[in-house]
């Protein structure tokens, strides 16, 4: 098609697609599922009927079809739900993108809500050993540290705790499996091993000490060693923008 036949799924193709995405037995079939409820209702709009095996010979083109923007949105966040059941759903929330149609604004159309029951599974199980728990109470501590030093609710003391808080919490999601092991990787980082065979890092970024006098390029070293000294006034006395002996500003980040 050279330009892609536009379609707003009704009321009942959408419970028709949500059951049939919540049926689904496993992660493969999750797919399958996935892709035949998105396009039967597509290819039936020009009197067709859709079958997986033209979709896999590439008969069905997701280019030639577009739906509005919030219904590919709520189909694509409820695939994703269903598959956190089997800890896939950051790996099928990637793949199910080059599957779906284009999309179009329809401010028209109301954004649908595609009911998907909770299976999860009813315990996630956190393998915490003895060096992470005192990972975790080290970082509790260093961020209290910063609030004593540098005050609390100030920059330094607030991106910290923020940046803290919501990287603890991905300790407790289910989209990569319930079943986690906590690992230490540092003085103040963590490492995690889920059941979905996905790896990350809880890392602790330190602001790296500078100089703050105009023009100088200097980093100060926690020993007070300094690098890196040009630029600024001749014979200039460093000026670190924290002093030496404080507990150091920073955040903790998220690698995978």
């Amino acid at each position: 098609m050279a330009t892609p036949l536009r379609h707003t799924y009704t009321d009942p193709e959408l419970t028709a697609l949500a059951d049939t995405v919540d049926a689904a037995s496993d992660p493969i079939a999750l797919m399958a599922a996935a892709i035949t409820a998105v396009y039967t209702p597509l290819v039936a709009a020009v009197g067709g009927t859709f079958a997986l095996a033209d979709y896999s010979r590439g008969l069905i083109r997701p280019a030639d079809y577009s739906i509005p923007t919030v219904q590919w949105e709520a189909i694509c966040a409820a695939v994703a739900l269903r598959a956190e059941q089997w800890g896939t759903q950051v790996m099928f929330a990637l793949e199910l993108v080059a599957h779906m149609p284009a999309q179009h604004q329809d401010p028209t159309v109301p954004a649908p809500k595609l009911e998907i029951p909770d299976r999860r599974p009813l315990i996630h199980q956190l393998d915490v050993d003895r060096d992470a728990v005192d990972v975790i109470a080290a970082c509790s501590r260093h961020v209290q540290n910063l609030a004593d030093y540098f005050g609390a609710g100030s920059p330094a003391h607030t991106d910290a705790l923020q940046s803290w808080e919501r990287q603890l919490s991905r300790l407790f999601l289910m989209g990569l499996g319930a079943h986690s092991k906590v690992r230490r990787d540092g003085p103040l980082s963590l490492i995690v091993a889920t059941a979905a065979g996905v790896t990350f890092g809880l890392i602790f970024h330190s602001l790296r000490r500078r100089c703050t006098v105009s023009g100088c390029a200097a980093w100060i070293a926690d020993d007070g060693k300094v690098s890196g000294t040009r630029g600024g006034p001749p014979g200039h006395a460093h000026v670190p923008n924290y002093p030496l002996g404080a507990p150091q500003p920073g955040t903790w980040r998220f690698h995978s």
